[in-house]
């Protein structure tokens, strides 16, 4: 088992100082309050800030891209399919998050 890339996320309202570190092995797991898991960033107090973030960096830097094409006289085909490789799911994800907040 890889101590190093193993972490410790206490979910919740809990008071986080007054519960004992996990220990494996003698050694203690790192404590962190945001972790990427499967490409979701969860956050001990569960709000979706943190990921929401990420997505719309990771959006804007693929905007920015997409825009470098446009600047290279790049065909509508090739623009079309990048966007729907790589932003069409921004779009999506934004919509759903949306109507559920």
């Amino acid at each position: 088992m890889l101590l190093s890339s193993t972490k410790e996320i206490i979910l919740g309202s809990a008071c986080i100082k007054d519960l004992l570190s996990l220990t494996i092995h003698g050694s203690p797991l790192e404590r962190v309050s945001v972790y990427k898991l499967l490409g979701v960033f969860i956050s001990a107090d569960l709000h979706c800030e943190t990921h929401i973030e990420y997505i719309i960096s990771k959006a804007v830097s693929r905007l920015y891209f997409l825009k470098q094409l446009k600047r290279a006289t790049l065909s509508s085909e090739h623009l079309l399919h990048f966007y729907m490789s790589h932003l069409h799911w921004c779009c999506l994800a934004f919509l759903i998050l949306s109507k559920t907040l």
